[in-house]
C-alpha cells in the first residue's frame, strides 16, 4: 500500500504540474486573443501611425512653405513695380492712355506720360531716333 501510495503521489504531482503547465498555456492565449488586449495593441498602433502622419504632415507642409517662398519671391520680382524699381519705364499715349511699344505709333508733338518706379512725368515726343 505505502509503494501504491507513493507511486500514486508521483503521478498525481506529474498530471497536476502537467494540468498547471496547460493551464497556463490557455491562459496565456486567451490574454493575447482577448478583446481587450486586441483594443489596447490596435490603440498603440493606431497612435503610432497617427504620430508618422503628422510629422509627414509638418514636413509636406514645410517643403510646400519653403516652395510658395522661393515662388513668391520670383513672382515678386517680375511685377511691374520690381521692373519699373530696375530702371525700366512704361510709356502711354495720351489722352487714349494706350501702352506705347513701338516709335512708329507716336508722331512728333504728340503727348505722352511716362510712368516711372517713383512717380510719372507727362512729354512730348520731339522726334523719333
Amino acid at each position: 500500500i505505502d509503494d501504491l501510495t507513493s507511486r500514486l503521489g508521483g503521478r498525481m504531482s506529474g498530471m497536476i504540474h502537467r494540468k498547471r503547465e496547460r493551464l497556463d498555456w490557455r491562459v496565456n492565449t486567451l490574454c493575447l486573443h482577448m478583446p481587450l488586449s486586441r483594443i489596447h495593441q490596435l490603440r498603440n498602433q493606431l497612435r503610432q501611425y497617427r504620430e508618422n502622419l503628422w510629422f509627414r504632415i509638418r514636413s509636406v507642409c514645410k517643403d510646400e512653405n519653403a516652395r510658395l517662398k522661393a515662388h513668391t519671391a520670383r513672382l515678386k520680382g517680375l511685377s511691374p513695380d520690381a521692373i519699373l524699381a530696375r530702371g525700366y519705364s512704361i510709356t502711354f499715349t495720351l489722352p487714349e492712355r494706350d501702352i506705347l511699344r513701338d516709335a512708329d505709333a507716336v508722331h512728333s508733338g504728340q503727348a505722352v506720360e511716362v510712368s516711372l518706379a517713383r512717380g510719372r512725368i507727362q512729354c512730348r515726343v520731339e522726334g523719333k531716333a
